[in-house]
């Protein structure tokens, strides 16, 4: 069984071999890699954004639109969570128990 980080290294080998595929306008294939990559890793939103732009390169336009939506969300997910541990962290430095929602 991978280990977390095994996984990701995986994911980074992905996102480069799709990136070669993209320059080579090997859209088919590029979409087969990175829609590997993001079941392995479905808040990499590096590569989402990658397979939206496969999409673009394709002519699957509307695809590609919502791909770069699920993308941005993503990223917004992603950041929310890391400030919610941030804050999570400070406050058990400290010695206290608040939560905190953030919208």
């Amino acid at each position: 069984m991978e280990t977390a980080r095994q996984i990701l290294e995986r994911v980074h080998g992905m996102t480069d071999q799709a990136k070669a595929l993209l320059a080579d306008g090997k859209w088919d294939d590029a979409e087969r890699v990175l829609t590997e990559a993001i079941a392995l890793d479905e808040r990499n939103a590096f590569a989402i954004d990658l397979l939206a732009k496969c999409y673009e390169g394709a002519g699957k336009t509307v695809l590609a639109e919502k791909t770069h939506a699920r993308a941005k969300a993503t990223r917004e997910e992603n950041w929310k969570r890391e400030v919610e541990g941030d804050i999570r962290s400070h406050h058990d430095m400290m010695g206290k128990k608040v939560q905190h929602e953030i919208p």
